[in-house]
């Protein structure tokens, strides 16, 4: 009997153990799984990288976000009562509660609402990346000067959706234009030290009932470095210094750096002939860099421009142009057509000598110089400090005559302190300073 009883209890252990008993190797499934699809509310649009929590007894276990499709997904998930949440800037929270039992997928899809913000945002094609630093701009218009955004910027990212988990930039809003009924203004940011890649951004403003998402825009970080071509500073007649600033190092990093100038190409490279176009390499690592050039001719425009090479090839700045000019002999007052010469013909002469220098001078290659009249030698004195050297009292060509033509008076004029006055005496030593008119 008691025998008997033993292979009963032996037959009811092992159909227990088969019983329970899995094809993964005899473990007790425990666990089970949660399954959603997060859409668009009143549409069928997934919504790519919503942030989805799940909680227990209001306590925050998971997180996730969807996929391209809109799917997320939570696996092996004790079973019990949860709580999942839909947090995103710009859509209404959303909760749900699921149960999850051991050894099944529990379904949960939910739909977000989307704020209503009385605002439309735009965000702008990205056209302004220059090497590690890129500039957005966005625009916003609403209808009720009531819902005027209180802040505007950008968030941007490597992943496609930028308002989860991208860097923020706020924005300066300027004043709001009014037309065709909507308040409305432009507004941009700037962000630095970007790495190279994709990425993607979104303009935003936000007001008091919410916050508004722009387009996502994508745009590329080359990693091309960057660099200017300042302005040029003339030495002597045939000497000149280049000057230029790497804005931007690269991504790989430069290798080397300098200027090319030519005479005959406006946008001269490193691969032009050596006869054609000179190239002078700067060392170190300095971010403004220049470089002294020599054996230039006077009269002839220079082209220049910095440069910049990387494992990736050269980039250039722009063009500078400069011309290393003969020096000037003569000073033109164009307000009143006048060249005037910067250096006295004479520091004392008669007046009829003073005449005859001016007629004979042939300065610039002209040959009609004359004595000013006291209205020019007015304006030379207005223009003396950048015309310069002149100093004492000056012949005029003006003249009066008096007593029934008896009496000559010649006029003079004293440039120490712009006053004029008359002689009857043309023999007396003056300064003669010569003019010509310019014929239009």
């Amino acid at each position: 009997m008691i025998l008997a009883m033993r292979k009963i209890l032996l037959l009811l252990l092992l159909f227990c153990c088969l019983w329970r008993c899995s094809d993964n190797g005899g473990e007790e499934e425990i666990t089970g799984s949660i399954y959603g699809v997060v859409t668009l509310s009143g549409s069928t649009e997934p919504m790519i990288a919503m942030g989805v929590e799940l909680f227990y007894e209001n306590a925050l276990l998971l997180k996730t976000v969807t996929y391209d499709d809109g799917h997320y997904e939570f696996d092996n998930i004790q079973s019990g009562h949860y709580q999942l949440r839909i947090v995103a800037e710009g859509y209404e929270q959303v909760r749900f509660n699921v149960i999850v039992e051991a050894g099944r997928t529990a379904r949960a899809d939910m739909q977000v609402v989307k704020i209503k913000t009385e605002m439309t945002v735009s965000t702008l094609e990205v056209t302004d990346v220059k090497g590690e630093q890129v500039s957005f701009h966005g625009e916003v218009k609403y209808k009720d000067r009531n819902r005027q955004p209180i802040e505007v910027g950008f968030v941007y990212a490597t992943n496609q959706v930028p308002v989860n988990g991208g860097k923020k930039v706020t924005a300066k809003a300027s004043d709001s234009k009014y037309s065709d009924g909507y308040y409305f203004f432009e507004f941009e940011g700037l962000a630095n030290d970007l790495e190279k890649g994709t990425y993607y951004v979104q303009a935003y403003a936000k007001n008091s009932l919410g916050t508004e998402f722009g387009e996502i825009r994508t745009f590329q970080v080359s990693g091309e470095p960057v660099v200017t071509t300042l302005a040029i500073k003339n030495g002597t007649e045939s000497t000149a210094t280049l000057n230029g600033l790497v804005e931007y190092s690269g991504d790989p990093v430069y290798t080397e750096k300098g200027f090319v100038y030519s005479n005959v190409f406006p946008n001269p490279t490193i691969d032009d002939p050596e006869t054609k176009t000179k190239k002078v390499s700067v060392s170190g690592t300095s971010s403004e860099f220049s470089a002294n050039i020599a054996d230039l001719v006077k009269d002839v425009t220079y082209y220049v421009r910095a440069y910049i090479t990387n494992a990736d090839g050269t980039v250039y700045g722009e063009t500078v142009e400069f011309l290393i000019e003969t020096e000037l002999e003569y000073y033109v007052l164009s307000s009143v057509s006048l060249m005037v010469q910067k250096v006295d013909l004479s520091g004392g002469a008669y007046r009829n000598d003073a005449i005859d220098l001016c007629k004979s001078s042939r300065l610039g290659g002209f040959s009609d110089w004359r004595l000013p009249t006291l209205g020019e030698l007015i304006e030379i004195y207005n223009s003396r400090s950048i015309i310069g050297n002149l100093t004492g009292v000056y012949w005029s060509s003006e003249y009066e005559l008096r007593n029934g033509g008896n009496v000559v008076e010649y006029y003079y004029f004293k440039m120490y302190n712009g006053y004029s006055d008359y002689t009857s005496n043309p023999n007396q030593s003056l300064n003669v300073r010569a003019v010509r008119s310019i014929k239009n």
